[in-house]
């Protein structure tokens, strides 16, 4: 497997805080196995890229196997068993030796979108919270 498919993989698990324990456990692999993957002390073979690329669907396969377009694919809503968002709330800031190596103006614009959507998230649950604040004063008036 290219070098450079290495190097995005492990940036998109290290912006994103995820150890390769996570990772094997996810895809269902060994942590020493998946490490000799990633450091290229084996290949990365198809089958181990493609439960990756299953696994993590914000990950997007046109960056990561070409090195085009975005790191994270737009408008990926990732659910629980419940169908709750498991992305809200989620900190994604990256670390400092992340950012050296990704384009400022992309970390700019995801620092941006990020803080948007924050703001975004304190409002609805603060609009969630004066809903339930109004059922509970209609229920208590019964």
């Amino acid at each position: 497997m290219d070098d450079n498919v290495l190097q995005r993989i492990n940036l998109f698990f290290k912006a994103n805080n995820i150890t390769n324990r996570r990772v094997a456990d996810i895809i269902g692999m060994s942590e020493t196995t998946l490490n000799s993957k990633l450091n290229g002390t084996r290949g990365l073979d198809l089958d181990t890229l493609q439960k990756i690329l299953m696994q993590f669907e914000e990950l997007s396969p046109d960056w990561l196997l070409k090195g085009k377009g975005d790191m994270i694919t737009q408008n990926i809503n990732q659910t629980n068993e419940h169908g709750d968002n498991i992305n809200a709330g989620r900190d994604i800031s990256l670390d400092k030796s992340v950012k050296s190596n990704i384009d400022p103006k992309y970390v700019d614009k995801l620092e941006k979108d990020n803080e948007r959507m924050i703001q975004e998230i304190l409002k609805l649950k603060d609009d969630l919270l004066k809903s339930q604040q109004t059922i509970i004063d209609l229920l208590q008036k019964k």
